[in-house]
């Protein structure tokens, strides 16, 4: 509390309730959060509370092995941010339609060669032209390929009421693959499953 009435959450404009998902820096004693759209620094020894406020609406953040940074999507793309709190000018992957979504974004173990991994779903008309796929972005390079091939895709699959940390890909501990959750329609190959592991080689 910074007085009787007011914390220090509170002044510095943040709500906090029961769905709020905190996650540590993996390197430092703070823990950081998606508040109102923004990023969230707390650092519970000092007791300071700062509002990442340069970069809005965002849906999803995960910290890198050494928690020297963070990749965090918002409408725009995927932006990394400093532990800091210093947003980069430029998004490391831009979305190419409004329609599309990025989740699950996850680091790779390798700090000297640093990569990116989500999923890229494609929103389509109709669900012929939906479709979910792994993107992987090398952060050295700048450039980015796909990792899997389409899977077809479907808004009533997609398992909306869970915390996005559950829908985190997962990089193989040699970094050599990617496990990601899949939604599919496929009743035929996978007969009465919404949702299957996929596993993606380089």
């Amino acid at each position: 509390m910074v007085d009787q009435n007011t914390g220090i959450f509170e002044q510095a404009g943040v709500e906090v309730n029961e769905k709020t998902v905190m996650e540590w820096n993996p390197a430092a004693d703070f823990l950081s959060f998606i508040a109102e759209g923004n990023i969230v620094f707390f650092d519970y020894a000092s007791e300071t509370v700062a509002k990442i406020s340069d970069l809005s609406k965002v849906a999803e953040f995960t910290w890198s092995p050494d928690g020297s940074q963070l990749a965090a999507v918002n409408e725009d793309g995927l932006f990394i941010v400093s532990a800091g709190g210093a947003v980069a000018p430029d998004p490391v992957f831009v979305r190419e339609r409004d329609t599309d979504d990025i989740i699950g974004v996850a680091w790779n173990h390798n700090i000297a060669n640093p990569q990116l991994a989500f999923r890229l779903v494609r929103k389509g008309k109709s669900e012929v032209d939906s479709w979910s796929s792994i993107i992987v972005v090398d952060l050295t390079s700048g450039l980015w390929a796909y990792a899997s091939p389409t899977v077809q895709w479907h808004s009533s699959r997609e398992p909306s009421q869970i915390s996005y940390v559950w829908k985190r890909l997962i990089f193989s501990e040699d970094d050599t693959g990617i496990y990601a959750p899949f939604p599919v329609l496929d009743d035929v190959n996978y007969p009465g499953k919404d949702v299957i592991l996929v596993y993606s080689h380089e």
